[in-house]
């Protein structure tokens, strides 16, 4: 996907993330990166809402 300012937009999937704080360091690193979505300096103050059959319900990080 390609953004309205010409960006591209990469929806990448993994198994588990043992370590969020340090890949986050390394992609936001990496030229041409502007941001990736793991935002592991909110963490603290996140709350998260799981929604299935039986209905939803939230989680706070």
């Amino acid at each position: 996907m390609i953004t309205d300012n010409g960006n591209f937009i990469l929806d990448c999937s993994f198994k588990s993330i043992g370590e969020p704080e340090r890949l986050e360091g390394i992609l936001t690193l990496m030229p041409g990166v502007l941001s990736c979505g793991l935002f592991c300096a909110f963490v603290e103050k996140s709350v998260v809402v799981v929604g299935g059959d039986d209905g939803c319900r939230e989680l706070r990080l």
